[in-house]
């Protein structure tokens, strides 16, 4: 026993000697040589990636607390506050009137709840379904503003140019995407996380109503449960801030006192940033389910992700300083956390990574300096690319997918096949991350057609 523990204490001594150079420069000061510049290399590049994730290592924490934890559970309050369920949409005249009907079979007081649809830039029938199916409808159309932050911003400015006081009118508005669809107790159990805590927002659960119609879709619902895990559930159980999210998000009336004012690629993260400014909070309300339609196509997934980056980047510019301000003023973890989420230390790490290789081989050729091993570019395209992506892809994926089985809607065996193809988005996500600092995006709608009945998804999940 005690050879074998010497025998794993000294792997790991010879793994970080190896992984900082120090081997190299303590062989060269014990022969009396010059220090190759290899070593120097090995210190620098992998203390910048040590010391970029240390920042990050509660995040890991968090997982294993999202896998054994229990999301905060809040008491029955009464039902009597006043909800808006808004929409953006874009051409959705195919799940429009889903959405709508799963808005109007909640089991809340229907007299509090206002069904909004925002038609924005549309060319099809999604208005006018939308009045068919009861709701109140917005029509935008400005083809230079064809975003949802653009089309929110209009609204409440609509809201106010007729005469509406939002904050004496409604308790909280909930934002929802056209495709998504409501679980009928989803009203109540938000009314009932908001009132109980009084938070100032608040998101729900995420969940997918086309999971077994393609690998593609499969492979983002497993992520969206995985975000679940590692984020919304530990965060609850520390009572801590939660990061927002496009849909299923509430927010109390008086945040929109100067209307919308998140236009950027990604207003879920700009609006979550100036929650943690202005020392806020938003909770998470695991009991609160929706479901959303994930893409069905593969060049789809990459155009989502590539706006999802850039929106990031461009949130990070935007709000970093502002909230590491804030964070001097008024120093919370919720802004740490935030500060952190946003900052993108994938992209700097694939610089860190890419550029030690490049730098490595240079001096190699230039010197020929033996400091320099082939077989790290090796690794460097096989195993830290592709091979350990995706093993560790593989392993939270099957982690997660036990964790949530009574809620991924996926046959035992589609579970399995799908699991094969999830690390594909970690992979090609890490690129995706890279190239989208470098190209111009722009918001392009993502095509919807699943209609589906949001209480038979639900009481599918009890069985």
């Amino acid at each position: 026993m005690a050879e074998l523990w010497n025998n794993i204490v000294n792997w790991i001594k010879n793994y970080f000697y190896s992984l900082f150079g120090l081997d190299l420069l303590l062989k060269a000061v014990h022969d009396g040589t010059p220090i190759p510049a290899q070593a120097w290399l090995n210190l620098i590049f992998s203390s910048i990636a040590t010391f970029l994730s240390f920042f990050a290592i509660y995040q890991t924490i968090y997982f294993v607390i999202g896998l054994f934890g229990r999301a905060r559970k809040y008491k029955e309050m009464p039902k009597d506050k006043r909800y808006a369920l808004i929409t953006a949409g874009r051409n959705e005249e195919k799940v429009i009137a889903n959405f709508v009907e799963s808005c109007k079979k909640q089991d809340y007081p229907m007299e509090l709840i206002d069904i909004f649809v925002v038609a924005h830039n549309c060319s099809d029938k999604t208005a006018e379904l939308a009045r068919e199916a009861g709701a109140n409808v917005v029509e935008y159309n400005n083809p230079d503003e064809a975003r949802k932050g653009y089309a929110l911003k209009y609204f409440f400015e609509y809201m106010k140019s007729q005469g509406v006081d939002i904050e004496k009118e409604y308790y909280a508005f909930i934002l929802f995407d056209s495709d998504n669809v409501l679980a009928p107790d989803y009203v109540s159990k938000m009314n009932d996380c908001l009132q109980a805590e009084n938070y100032d927002a608040a998101i729900s659960y995420p969940n997918v109503k086309n999971m077994s119609e393609h690998w593609v879709a499969a492979m983002c619902g497993i992520h969206l449960h995985e975000v679940s895990v590692s984020n919304g559930r530990p965060r609850s159980v520390f009572n801590s801030s939660n990061w927002g999210r496009g849909c299923g998000m509430a927010f109390r009336s008086y945040i929109f006192h100067d209307g919308w004012k998140w236009i950027g690629l990604t207003e879920d993260a700009d609006i979550t940033m100036e929650i943690g400014i202005n020392n806020q909070k938003a909770g998470y309300c695991e009991a609160a389910e929706f479901y959303d339609e994930q893409p069905t196509h593969f060049y789809l997934y990459v155009r989502q992700r590539l706006r999802w980056s850039k929106g990031r980047l461009s949130t990070f510019w935007n709000y970093f300083g502002r909230c590491l301000k804030s964070f001097f003023h008024k120093p919370t973890w919720s802004k740490y956390d935030y500060m952190v989420s946003i900052f993108p230390r994938g992209q700097i790490l694939f610089f860190n990574s890419l550029l030690f290789q490049i730098l490595s081989i240079i001096f190699f050729l230039i010197s020929g300096d033996h400091g320099y091993n082939w077989n790290n570019f090796i690794n460097f395209i096989v195993m830290n690319q592709l091979i350990s992506p995706y093993i560790g892809s593989f392993v939270f994926g099957l982690i997660v997918i036990v964790r949530e089985h009574k809620r991924v809607h996926l046959k035992w065996y589609q579970s399995l096949l799908y699991l094969f193809l999830y690390p594909i988005s970690g992979i090609v996500g890490t690129y995706l991350d890279f190239i989208a600092i470098f190209i111009p995006i722009t918001w392009k709608a993502i095509p919807h057609h699943v209609v589906a009945d949001a209480g038979e998804l639900q009481a599918g999940e009890k069985n």
